[in-house]
């Protein structure tokens, strides 16, 4: 693997993988590109060989994508940095932008004007409240008709007492569409960043259920699949919803 850098002799957020390389040689590449030149791995600050380290374990013994939170965190640790340091050392021109998406999501904090840190983990906040308040509120706004359905439903017609979820991590909001209008709503979903893939494991998805003909109510400003439907569901299903008919609101 190597790692490009850009004319300025920093590194780059492009990797390019070295064909050549095969399984029977798994030791990480030990020179970098820098500009038109080569300089030798000895000669090199000591944090590029561990991110280019990182990056070769990542590429060949994991599948997932390197991040700016893995690049940060490897690049500067927990000391501070500026805006202009982190545009030099990845090549990206939007620093700004991105640094402020990830002061956004809790990743880093700003000390001053272009001046930031690397959170550790126990500094970050628990984002988990604005996400399923942003996928709630975006579903609402969406095309009409539509209606909370299945295990949100029942959500909604116990007041929030009655809440089913995979992981404390994870939301699935069901919700209740007109049959035809599925490609609409998830070229919708899929514009305001929001999955309606069954794989995803963390964070919110929408799963959206066809029907022909629709009916709701409203709880909370909010339209639902009547209360006779919720209490079908609840029969139908005792072994996810035990106890759950006893806390329905009127």
């Amino acid at each position: 693997m190597v790692l490009r850098l850009g004319p300025n002799r920093d590194p780059a957020l492009s990797f390019a993988a070295d064909r050549h390389r095969t399984a029977r040689d798994p030791s990480p590449p030990s020179r970098v590109t820098a500009g038109r030149g080569w300089f030798p791995a000895e000669s090199r600050p000591l944090w590029i060989g561990r991110l280019e380290a990182f990056i070769y374990k990542l590429r060949n013994y994991r599948s997932m994508a390197l991040t700016y939170t893995d690049v940060l965190n490897t690049m500067f640790g927990g000391r501070r940095f500026t805006t202009g340091e982190f545009a030099r050392r990845t090549g990206n021109s939007r620093a700004a932008k991105v640094l402020s998406e990830l002061k956004h999501r809790g990743v880093v904090g700003r000390l001053g004007r272009g001046t930031y840190r690397c959170l550790r983990p126990d500094e970050r906040p628990d984002l988990r409240t604005a996400e399923w308040s942003r996928v709630r509120s975006t579903v609402l706004a969406g095309p009409g008709p539509k209606g909370w359905t299945g295990a949100t439903a029942v959500e909604l017609w116990t007041g929030g007492r009655y809440r089913l979820a995979a992981s404390l991590y994870a939301r699935v909001f069901e919700l209740a569409i007109p049959s035809g209008r599925e490609a609409a709503w998830v070229r919708y979903l899929s514009e305001n960043r929001i999955s309606t893939t069954v794989g995803k494991r963390v964070g919110a998805r929408v799963k959206l259920v066809p029907v022909k003909n629709l009916r709701t109510h409203s709880i909370g400003g909010e339209p639902v699949v009547p209360r006779r439907e919720v209490e079908r569901l609840i029969r139908r299903h005792p072994g996810l919803f035990a106890g759950a008919n006893e806390l329905l609101l009127e």
